[in-house]
C-alpha cells in the first residue's frame, strides 16, 4: 500500500497552499503500464484489466523476471545478466560495500579458501536452495533483495573466498546476523586480542613485516579505541601456536561466549589463558591442532561469541589441553571489565618493561624464557610505548601505587629489574616501599585500559617450575 500511496500522492512535486490553487499540469505519464481485456481474459483473471496502473506496475514488479536465482551476474550501475541453469552446486556470492549491494555473481560451487581479505567490502553467499526464496529489486542501477516466506538471517565474511571447512569449536545458537572476520594464522610472530567492555572486538595477526596492530583497530569509533585492552600474545621464531580456543567467563547459563577468555597452547609456553576472570570452566571450546586461520565474529551485547578454526585436525578428536583458571588476587581498584594474565618467573633472561608515554606507570611486561619462549603480561603495545629492557634479570621488583589518605590502591604500579647482584636500591617513595623477589614465583597481572597492577605468587603447581625449563 506505501508505493500505491507514495504513486498516487506525490504526483505533485511539493504541497500547495491552499490546495484548491494547485494548477493541474496535464502531463501524460509514458511509464503507465495497462493490461488488455483480450490479455487479462487469457490469463485467466479478467478483472486484471480493470485496476488501476499505478497497482499493476506494483504487480509487475514481482514478476518472475526478478527472482534471484535466475542471475548469473550484475554490477552495480550496469545491465543484470541471467540464465536459466538451476544446478544444486551452484552458489551466488553477494558483494557488499557502504551503499549496499555493489556486485553479485552465480559461482558453479563454493569458492575455495584463499587469504584475499577486504576492509571496504563484505560477501555473503547463497545457496540456490535459499536464493529461490528471494526476489531482487533493480531501480536507477542499484539492487535490493527481499526475502519471501520464512525471514533467515545472513552471514557477512571479509574474504569473497572463506573457509568453508573450519570447525566452529564454539558456535552457539541463536545471536542473528553475523560478521565474521578471518584471521590467517601461519608465519605469525605473535597476535594482539583487543577486548572492549569485556567484549572481544578485534584480533590482529603481527607478522614480521607488519610489526604493530593498531591497523585493527582503525574500524572502530573513535570514542571506543581509548578504551580498548590491548592483550598481546608473542610468538618466537622458534616456538608454534599448537591450539586456540575460548572459555566462557559466566556459569549457571548456557554459554554466549560474550566474554571469551582466550586459550592458547604453543610448543614452548604451553598452555596458558588471556581474558576475563573465570569464575569456572564450562563452556570451552578448543580448536584442532596447528590451527591455520581463526574465525570470529563480533557479538553485540545481548547477542554471542562465535568462534572457530581451520584446523590440521578436529578439535573433537584431539586431547584436550588442561588451561589453568584465571583466580587473580587483586582486590585492587575498581577495574572496568579487566584482563587478566599470568606467566611463571622461572627461567625468563629478558625483560621489555612498557610503560605509559604520558605518567610512566608500568603498562605491560614482554618476557622472554630460557628455551626460546616468550610471554606478554598486561599491556605491551608493540612499536607503540616506549619500554626499558633488561637481560639476564636476577631480581624483579614492583610497587603498586596507594592513595596516602584512603590507603586503596590507585590501580597503577612501578616494575624495575635488577642483574648480576643480590644487593640492589631503589629511590625511596613518599609511602609505601618496593616488593622485591628473586626469579621464581608466577606473575599475576590485573590491567584495564588505563590501570594495571602486579603480584608476584608462589609457584602454582609443579608445570611452573618444569615447563620453562632448559631444554
Amino acid at each position: 500500500m506505501g508505493h500505491i500511496w507514495v504513486a498516487s500522492a506525490w504526483k505533485f512535486p511539493c504541497l500547495h497552499d491552499p490546495p484548491q490553487l494547485q494548477p493541474q499540469l496535464d502531463l501524460i505519464d509514458n511509464a503507465l503500464v495497462s493490461i488488455r481485456p483480450s490479455t487479462a481474459e487469457n490469463l485467466g483473471m479478467p478483472q486484471l484489466a480493470s485496476l488501476p496502473p499505478e497497482v499493476i506496475r506494483v504487480i509487475r514488479d514481482y514478476i518472475p523476471h526478478n527472482l534471484f536465482w535466475r542471475i548469473k551476474t550484475w554490477k552495480r550501475g550496469q545491465q543484470v545478466e541471467y540464465e536459466e541453469s538451476n544446478s544444486e552446486s551452484s552458489v551466488i556470492r553477494l558483494t557488499i560495500d557502504c551503499y549496499g549491494l555493489k556486485e553479485i555473481q552465480k559461482l558453479e560451487d563454493w569458492p575455495e579458501y584463499g587469504r584475499v581479505r577486504s576492509k571496504a567490502c563484505v560477501y555473503s553467499f547463497w545457496a540456490i536452495s535459499g536464493a529461490k526464496l528471494s526476489l531482487i529489486h533493480f531501480k536507477f542501477g542499484r539492487a535490493f533483495m527481499e526475502r519471501l516466506g520464512q525471514f533467515k538471517y545472513d552471514d557477512f565474511w571479509d574474504t569473497p573466498t572463506p573457509p568453508f571447512t573450519m570447525d566452529s569449536f564454539a558456535s552457539p545458537s541463536g545471536g542473528g546476523s553475523k560478521r565474521y572476520r578471518t584471521i590467517d594464522l601461519q608465519n605469525i610472530t605473535g597476535l594482539t586480542f583487543f577486548y572492549l567492555r569485556g567484549m572481544l572486538v578485534a584480533v590482529h595477526p603481527h607478522t614480521a613485516g607488519f610489526p604493530t596492530a593498531a591497523p585493527a583497530i582503525q574500524h572502530l569509533p573513535p570514542k571506543d579505541r581509548d578504551y580498548l585492552i590491548w592483550a598481546y600474545v608473542p610468538l618466537s621464531n622458534t616456538d608454534a601456536l599448537l591450539r586456540i580456543g575460548v572459555r566462557d567467563t559466566v556459569i549457571l547459563r548456557r554459554p554466549t561466549f560474550v566474554n571469551p577468555t582466550m586459550l592458547i597452547s604453543t610448543k614452548l609456553a604451553g598452555d596458558f589463558t588471556i581474558g576475563p576472570k573465570s569464575r569456572g570452566t564450562d563452556g570451552q571450546r578448543v580448536s584442532g591442532n596447528q590451527p591455520s586461520v581463526f574465525i570470529h565474529h563480533i557479538p553485540s551485547e545481548q547477542g554471542v561469541g562465535t568462534f572457530g578454526a581451520v584446523s590440521a585436525t578436529n578439535s573433537w578428536k584431539d586431547p584436550r589441553p588442561s588451561y589453568p583458571r584465571l583466580l587473580s588476587v587483586h582486590r585492587g581498584p575498581p577495574y572496568y571489565d579487566p584482563v587478566f594474565t599470568g606467566a611463571p618467573v622461572k627461567n625468563v633472561v629478558h625483560v621489555d618493561i612498557y610503560h605509559s608515554p604520558n605518567d610512566g606507570y608500568c603498562k605491560g611486561l614482554l618476557l622472554r624464557y630460557r628455551n626460546g619462549a616468550q610471554r606478554a603480561l598486561g599491556q605491551c603495545r608493540i612499536v607503540i610505548d616506549p619500554f626499558k629492557p633488561y637481560a639476564e634479570p636476577s631480581w624483579i621488583c614492583y610497587y603498586n601505587f596507594h592513595d596516602p589518605g584512603t590507603l586503596k590502591n590507585t590501580g597503577n604500579c612501578m616494575v624495575e629489574c635488577t642483574a648480576g647482584s643480590n644487593n640492589h636500591v631503589h629511590e625511596p617513595l613518599e609511602f609505601g616501599h618496593w616488593a622485591c623477589f628473586p626469579m621464581v614465583g608466577h606473575f599475576d597481572f590485573a590491567c584495564d585500559h588505563e590501570t594495571a597492577n602486579i603480584a608476584i605468587l608462589p609457584p602454582r603447581n609443579e608445570v611452573d617450575e618444569e615447563v620453562f625449563t632448559l631444554l
